[in-house]
């Protein structure tokens, strides 16, 4: 509202203050007087509100970070390829302490949509992925059903998989855990950490095998210490109970599991290993490709499957992901925290706000709420205001360029920068 009265404000300006000749070296009271009254509509309406978004420090008895979870970028990697570039640039640019504090990523399958013929496809996924290994930011990835060669006449359905994410790239990380066999990056888990809080996170091919989920389990069961996360393609429905019991097509992926909303693979792991607490999973979207499903353990603790998949959006999905903000004691003996959900596409600065999209996760209860108790910090909001837009176009002689140079030195304290910071609730 404020922005359009700026805008509406320096528009009328210019018609009634502009001078109809300008003389090469000759300062023009109007203009001058113009553009003064022009820094003080930005810095009134803007600063203030800027001034506001600023977070406060985090609790010192607290430690806040984030970990990204991208589903199904099948439609990216092949026919919209700036959206995946940008996604992953996203993340990189999010991931410093004082932005999101990006900890971790997982990527949940579905990386390419033709698996089999089209390398470009390929080559596209990998560099985008190369962004957030160039971050620094550990991080896990599966394939997905999409992501499968059935053509080969040597019948190895992951040849194009393994050259593109080859696990001698990935075993020289300190954070690589290992993989299932040792073979290759389609079953594997990563160590990674924050402070003192310690995790696990095993990815999961496709509707694993039995082999494999044995292996997941003694993963889970050696590092029984640490907070296990669990990613595979399909974990679950994203159907309501109401659905799945309407038919066995109410989603397809109900063919896998009958009407359990949960993976039988995923439900037997996260019901044996008392630190798992939370399953991703993406594949389906018949029902809007989001769901969350509590799990209760052995422990009477609870886990939570939560499944995003944006794919049967515009352009393969506009870019949206899910990220997952911690607010964890800073000392892990004290148990508890909060997890918060936010639904974001980058490409359209733009978040979703309905119950499935942006929830919390209390760590010590188990219970889900809309919303989040902690403020979070938006990273990535590169949008310019209309306002300064318009300044930069009508920006013509030196004492204008004089003038916006000061908004800058006066806005600088307040203006966050490009990877800035913006309270959310």
């Amino acid at each position: 509202m404020h922005g359009n009265v700026a805008i509406a404000a320096v528009a009328m300006m210019q018609r009634r203050l502009r001078p109809t000749k300008v003389v090469r070296g000759e300062l023009r009271a109007a203009t001058f007087a113009c553009s003064v009254t022009y820094v003080v509509l930005v810095y009134v309406l803007f600063a203030p509100a800027a001034a506001a978004a600023v977070p406060a420090a985090a609790a010192p008895d607290t430690v806040s970070f984030t970990l990204v979870a991208l589903g199904d970028t099948q439609y990216y990697s092949s026919y919209f390829r700036d959206l995946l570039y940008e996604m992953t640039a996203w993340v990189a640019e999010c991931a410093p302490p004082d932005a999101l504090n990006t900890a971790f990523v997982t990527h949940l399958g579905d990386i390419v949509n033709r698996g089999n013929r089209f390398p470009s496809d390929w080559a596209c996924a990998a560099h985008a992925m190369s962004m957030i290994a160039a971050a620094g930011v550990p991080h896990g990835f599966l394939p997905g059903n999409h992501d499968e060669d059935k053509t080969r006449p040597d019948g190895d359905r992951f040849y194009e998989y393994r050259a593109a994410f080859p696990l001698h790239r990935y075993d020289r990380y300190a954070w690589f855990g290992g993989s299932f066999g040792g073979r290759d990056t389609r079953n594997t888990y990563q160590l990674w950490e924050v402070g003192a809080h310690r995790f696990v996170s095993v990815h999961l091919e496709h509707l694993p095998r039995g082999d494999v989920v044995r292996w997941a389990s003694g993963v889970l069961h050696a590092h029984r210490d640490r907070i296990g996360t669990l990613s595979t393609h399909y974990a679950g429905t994203d159907c309501s109970d109401e659905q799945l019991g309407g038919g066995p097509l109410a989603n397809i992926s109900s063919m896998f599991a009958g009407v359990d909303p949960v993976h039988p693979a995923m439900r037997a792991l996260a019901t044996e290993h008392c630190n798992v607490r939370l399953v991703f999973g993406g594949h389906v979207f018949g029902c809007g490709g989001e769901r969350a499903t509590a799990v209760t353990n052995r422990c009477n603790g609870t886990a939570h499957v939560l499944v995003s998949n944006y794919q049967d959006r515009g352009r393969g999905g506009d870019g949206w992901l899910r990220y997952y903000h911690f607010t964890l004691p800073r000392d892990p003996a004290h148990g508890g925290g909060e997890v918060c959900a936010y639904t974001y596409a980058p490409r359209l600065r733009r978040f979703e706000r309905d119950a499935d999209s942006h929830f919390s996760i209390d760590l010590a209860s188990g219970t889900m709420r809309p919303g989040c108790t902690h403020a979070l910090a938006e990273c990535g909001s590169r949008y310019v205001p209309p306002a300064f837009v318009l300044a930069s176009v009508w920006i013509a002689s030196a004492d204008v360029m004089f003038i916006y140079l000061l908004v800058v030195l006066l806005t600088a304290s307040a203006v966050p920068p490009a990877s800035s910071v913006a309270h959310l609730s």
